[in-house]
């Protein structure tokens, strides 16, 4: 709705010290790829950032992200280099990195040779590394002298290998590299290598192999065991050419021995493109001992929701086996012990953000489409600033895990809208209604009156009522829900692109009038504040055709003292309405107004040469001059404008000051440059960015009304001293409290004299900031200051400040 701003002296002041602060990324990084030991820790490869478990003290330790050093977050391979104490980290899209405990090193890229920048798996002997990637094998030599290992030779379908795409790879005690693919076994010994003849190639047609995909390699002394779409194979490293079939018929992913000749496995397919382990059944882990005893664990044995696992290894004697969204779990010999899963988000992808009566955070991870998608899908999170919750079809009564859509109505209840069912997976359509502080769940379909169970948006207006977007075919359109949850009436979206296919995916509440998107259709007006009806007198479009058609992705109002706007972001641009006038927005020309020539008797978007309406030389520019189109968008408390983007970033407004700030993955730590919705919680000034990648959070300021503070604890001033001419800003803070106490409170700088310096007012995040300035704007000598803290209601606070010059 509305967010009121004052174009006074605070706010401007709060403009000149904008700065945002404490960036943070979540990722989800309980789906695992690969784990191996160091010393007393685990580190995991996971598809959201390298995770450092401690196995002493049980604890999750960090998290790497991209943000912090790495080329990718989405890690696919991992080996530890004992003779270089470096770890190697293997990415999806951003080659190997090289972590020492002195950080990271210089990473093995394709500029030093890498075969392809998307890393499967990796494998040491000595200073040889192995690395096997999308487009063949590199092999490096590491010398602790050089500041990087260089590369000896890179193997492809040119040279050796039958299939560049290696994504299985094994050493053998007897030096021969197993590499395996979906087109079969490539092995050789690696004093050969270089001799393409040395190759052999083994797949179904000319082997005993019974399926040439292979889904995972695992040697140990002179036994090997590889596992296919079709059972698997066990043979003596001495002898390649003599192989074993067991499971026939099943799909076996992943195999493993031990140092015991034990044989685990599981069943299923790994699904790159989907990033998923498909036909996995209810059986979990399966063990086959050196006498050919069979163990098997189901699922529920294990007290998991999932029966993916990824990989086994064997740490500190005990197998690990982790898994695909639970996490990992040791067996000790006799029993499976709990799984151990980091407290993360239950996706890397994020649809919608809401922020709920109690500030919890609540975000949505669907899709348009009834069919999973790799890294969403997976239902919904709640985050309390230090925790998440996690519900899912598996673990609640969530309807649908592809959920699309999010409101919190008046009771703070959360409703979830699915897009459409899924039966194989147990989804079904509608909305899920979720009352966590009574931990009660219900559900509305059409059964209960919606137009149908495809839901596209939900929004609730200032009556409480709640507004449905039913989508898609002649049914769709707009349902409105009273208090009692009751369908008061339906509605179609107006002159729809396609008659047969209403849209609607939009709704948001102006003064006077009601916006509505479509899918497709644009943008659609109903010009009073009464519920609309299909094809009455209300209804009408922008008077100029650009949106007309196309995706309505956000819409948000600012008020100033000049009047109100609404801004919408849409496939076909940036808008602005003023309510008299329509503005257009773009990266060639700054501003263009629908306005009337009289010389052609038309209307037409008009632009002037000044720089009200064009760019001057040197001005940052709307999402920094790239062509793209605003998926997201955001009025904060201080009158700026946040606009994400389809693929560059966020683009941060300031129209008081004509001021465009770019921010992407280049120069901030943003996880991905497509921005899907912003959510701000208002008492910690807590902006909430959802990406395709993940959820990033940074702190953007407390508006004075969301201050609620009233004590003023001790106060500190930092950094002291500070040097302002080094860029130095001291902060004087209320310690135990984000904010100093609200209304009226001051800070006053005096000279060890007594003059007074300069009164200071509450900046953005309501503390004190001071450049080292006097009231006249001039710079303050060197020396000691001091300060008090005075409040409307009589509390004080002093300290000293050191500034040098």
């Amino acid at each position: 709705m509305k967010k009121f701003i004052f174009m006074g002296f605070l706010i401007l002041f709060a403009f000149s010290s904008f700065a945002i602060r404490n960036w943070k990324a979540y990722t989800n990084t309980s789906h695992i790829f690969d784990v191996v030991q160091n010393g007393q820790k685990l580190t995991i490869a996971t598809w959201g950032g390298l995770v450092i478990y401690n196995l002493e003290t049980e604890d999750f330790e960090k998290t790497y992200m991209t943000m912090d050093g790495l080329t990718d977050n989405d890690i696919r391979a991992l080996d530890y280099v004992e003779e270089t104490e470096i770890l190697l980290i293997g990415t999806k899209k951003g080659g190997i990195n090289r972590l020492s405990e002195d950080g990271f090193l210089m990473p093995i890229s394709e500029t030093l040779g890498l075969a392809s920048k998307k890393v499967n798996k990796i494998i040491h002997q000595d200073s040889l590394l192995f690395i096997a990637t999308k487009e063949g094998i590199s092999v490096f030599a590491d010398n602790p002298e050089l500041p990087f290992p260089f590369l000896l030779d890179n193997y492809s379908s040119d040279n050796g290998l039958f299939e560049n795409n290696v994504t299985s790879l094994q050493l053998t005690d007897n030096n021969y590299l197993l590499c395996g693919s979906n087109a079969g076994l490539d092995y050789v010994h690696i004093d050969s290598m270089n001799i393409t003849t040395a190759w052999i190639h083994l797949d179904e047609e000319n082997s005993l192999f019974p399926s040439s995909k292979i889904s995972s390699i695992s040697a140990n002394g002179d036994k090997i065991i590889i596992g296919t779409e079709n059972g698997f194979l066990i043979s003596n490293s001495e002898s390649l050419n003599s192989w074993e079939v067991y499971e026939l018929g099943k799909s076996i992913f992943p195999v493993y021995l031990d140092g015991s000749q034990n044989i685990w496995y599981s069943y299923g397919i790994w699904d790159e493109d989907q990033l998923v382990v498909i036909d996995s059944g209810d059986t979990t882990i399966v063990k086959i001992d050196s006498l050919g005893n069979e163990t098997i664990w189901l699922k529920d044995d294990l007290n998991l929701t999932t029966s993916k696992i990824m990989g086994f290894s064997n740490i500190n004697g005990h197998i690990c086996a982790y898994t695909w969204g639970e996490g990992f779990l040791f067996y000790d010999g006799i029993e499976w012990g709990s799984n151990i899963k980091p407290n993360c988000i239950v996706a890397s992808m994020v649809k919608d953000i809401a922020i709920d009566n109690n500030n919890i955070v609540w975000l949505t991870n669907g899709s348009k489409g009834s069919l999973p998608i790799s890294k969403g899908t997976r239902g919904v999170s709640g985050f309390d600033g230090e925790s998440w919750t996690n519900y899912t079809v598996e673990n609640s009564s969530l309807r649908n895990n592809n959920i699309y859509s999010l409101c919190v109505d008046n009771t703070n209840r959360k409703w979830f809208g699915a897009w459409g069912s899924y039966a194989s997976y147990g989804w079904l359509s509608g909305i899920s209604i979720f009352d966590d502080e009574n931990s009660t769940w219900k559900s509305i379909t059409s059964e209960d009156g919606l137009r149908n169970n495809t839901i596209s948006y939900i929004t609730k207006d200032d009556q409480n009522r709640v507004w449905i977007c039913s989508y898609g075919g002649e049914s769709g359109g707009i349902n409105v829900l009273d208090e009692a949850d009751e369908v008061i009436t339906t509605f179609d979206l107006y002159e729809t692109y396609y008659t047969n296919d209403k849209d609607p995916n939009y709704v948001f509440f102006a003064n006077n009038m009601i916006l509505f998107g479509g899918w497709i259709s644009g943008l659609r007006i109903w010009d009073d504040i009464s519920i609309p009806t299909t094809n009455g007198d209300y209804w009408s479009k922008t008077p100029f055709p650009d949106l007309h058609t196309g995706q309505m992705f956000a819409i948000d109002s600012r008020s100033t003292n000049f009047g109100d706007e609404v801004w919408i972001a849409s496939s076909s641009g940036l808008f602005m309405y003023d309510y008299t006038y329509w503005y257009k927005y773009g990266t060639q020309i700054k501003k263009q107004i629908w306005w009337y020539d009289s010389s052609t008797n038309s209307y037409k978007w008009h632009d002037e040469m000044t720089p009200e309406y064009r760019y001057v030389e040197g001005q940052e520019r709307l999402y920094g001059s790239v062509p793209t189109y605003p998926t997201a968008l955001y009025v904060d408390p201080f009158g700026k404008i946040w606009i994400g983007t389809y693929d560059n970033g966020i683009t941060i407004y300031q129209p008081e000051k004509d001021k465009f700030t770019n921010y992407n993955m280049n120069n901030s730590p943003l996880l991905s440059n497509s921005i899907t919705d912003f959510g701000y919680e208002k008492f910690t000034g807590t902006l909430y960015i959802g990406t395709s990648e993940g959820l990033n959070s940074v702190e953007i300021g407390i508006a004075a009304d969301a201050n609620l503070e009233t004590k003023l604890y001790k106060t500190r001033a930092f950094p002291n001293p500070f040097h302002p001419d080094n860029g130095d800003i001291l902060k004087i803070e209320n310690i135990s409290s984000l904010t100093m106490p609200e209304g009226n409170t001051f800070c006053n700088i005096y000279e060890l004299s007594g003059d007074l310096v300069i009164k200071l007012d509450k900046d953005i995040y309501e503390q004190f900031s001071w450049n080292g300035k006097n009231k006249v704007d001039k710079n303050c000598s060197s020396g000691i200051y001091f300060y008090i803290v005075f409040t409307s209601d009589g509390q004080i606070s002093k300290g000293k400040i050191a500034l040098i010059r």
